[in-house]
């Protein structure tokens, strides 16, 4: 018969406690909801529909105020005042129909929505799934068609997406190496995209979504 000491087994069971209290609970339902607004706003105001975009981030405001009081416990205060100081921002580019400052919000109000998202169990991360939105469909499909000028578009979103995630990714045991090479092979994606280099350019992109299959399995270790 194994012995177990009693100090041992007291420190067994805190340990299995403090694995149980830490564990990341399932994500609301509402909260993932969110995320396809967010979506559809973006397509908005990219589009020009200023009015559908400012209904739409209405929408988002009222979902994630709802859907908050089932997990506000679960997430920083500070995190949340800075997620409603970002819808209110936004809303103010969209109200002035500024595209660039609206960009640059909305990727501001996205990054922290993936901050508060990350306080739960999802089976794959919503920064690697909008990263596989942006390469995996959108480029991939703008390059079939060859319209050049959409994949630019759309490369040059991720890189201001990424870069503004990049200490998320950190966070989940992505090395510094693998953060750079990213980067170097979506510069390189600009460059053929620019130049209408149609094959190396998939090329490119075939290596980005491969890379970011790569980060997927990092973040479901973490």
């Amino acid at each position: 018969m194994v012995k177990i000491f009693p100090r041992m087994a007291a420190t067994v069971c805190f340990l299995l406690l403090a694995a149980v209290s830490y564990a990341k609970p399932a994500p609301p339902q509402n909260l993932t909801a969110i995320l396809e607004e967010v979506s559809e706003l973006e397509e908005h105001f990219e589009g020009g529909q200023w009015t559908e975009a400012r209904a739409t981030l209405s929408e988002i405001q009222k979902m994630y105020a709802d859907v908050y009081r089932s997990f506000e416990k679960q997430v920083p205060a500070d995190l949340h005042d800075r997620f409603i100081a970002s819808i209110t921002a936004l809303g103010q580019f969209l109200e002035s129909e500024h595209e660039e400052k609206s960009e640059k919000s909305f990727i501001a109000m996205q990054v922290l929505l993936f901050e508060i998202m990350g306080h739960f169990d999802y089976k794959v991360h919503p920064v690697i799934q909008t990263l596989k939105k942006y390469i995996g469909e959108e480029a991939q499909e703008s390059l079939e068609k060859k319209n050049f000028s959409n994949v630019l578009s759309e490369l040059k979103e991720v890189v201001t997406f990424f870069s503004k995630n990049t200490a998320l990714f950190q966070q989940n045991g992505i090395p510094n190496a693998d953060l750079q090479l990213f980067m170097s092979t979506l510069g390189e994606a600009i460059k053929q995209a620019r130049n209408k280099e149609a094959t190396p350019l998939k090329s490119s992109l075939d290596d980005l979504e491969r890379q970011i299959d790569a980060f997927q399995k990092a973040f479901a270790k973490s």
